[in-house]
């Protein structure tokens, strides 16, 4: 009897680690009007058409940043490949699925362009982790004022409490230079649907479930 009962719970452990390893569980997404609206109906569309139903869970960028170092997280809709700089844990699955445009945004009678982030004396506003924008503000002498969703942060910007932020627009959905604001592009990056490396063998079905999705969507 103690053998069958040590068998049992030996089988019971062995199920519940294979399925942890091998379903996608559990996907998070960034409260950004392009990926609720576009990208999240693309990947989930992928997932159901392989029989796959994961949970999606908006996160902040910050609080993504620390699921994913805590692997509370088995993939993210979208994001740009320079977070993997970071998430050594986590893969990109192609194709991409859009470009985005990182934009700095400063008021009128502010000179817009790099410099700005060697200014002591200027506040810039940011929706992440510091982390996120690392590669563009390391050793900077700006000010940097860290703010949880991006509508906080045009209203901050408004109010004139911000001379600056950093915005993420979406070229699929978004036309940047209609807005008629003094902008100046930081940096244009592709955006992935991302994983856990446990995940990889699902990428060949993955990529091309994501193409057909991607081909069939309507942006506009």
């Amino acid at each position: 009897m103690k053998l069958k009962l040590l068998l049992t719970l030996f089988l019971a452990c062995h199920s519940s680690v294979a399925t942890e390893n091998n379903s996608i569980n559990v996907i998070g997404y960034a409260p950004h009007p392009a990926i609720e609206q576009h990208y999240l109906q693309i990947v989930k569309e992928s997932y159901a058409r392989l029989g796959i139903y994961p949970d999606f869970i908006p996160v902040s960028d910050k609080r993504s940043f620390k699921m994913l170092s805590q692997n509370r997280l088995d993939g993210l809709v979208v994001r740009t490949e320079n977070i993997l700089n970071e998430q050594v844990n986590y893969i990109s699955v192609p194709p991409s699925l859009g470009m985005v445009e990182v934009t700095l945004i400063c008021q009128q009678s502010i000179a817009c362009n790099k410099k700005l982030f060697d200014d002591p004396n200027k506040i810039l506003g940011l929706v992440a982790q510091e982390a996120y924008y690392q590669e563009l503000l390391t050793n900077k002498a700006i000010n940097v004022y860290e703010i949880g969703d991006y509508k906080r942060m045009e209203q901050m910007f408004e109010q004139n409490k911000l001379d600056a932020m950093i915005m993420v627009f979406d070229l699929n959905t978004q036309n940047i230079t209609s807005l008629g604001l003094n902008t100046f592009t930081l940096a244009k990056r592709k955006g992935f649907h991302m994983i856990h490396k446990r995940f990889r063998h699902l990428i060949p079905n993955l990529t091309q479930s994501l193409s057909t999705s991607l081909a069939a969507h309507k942006f506009n």
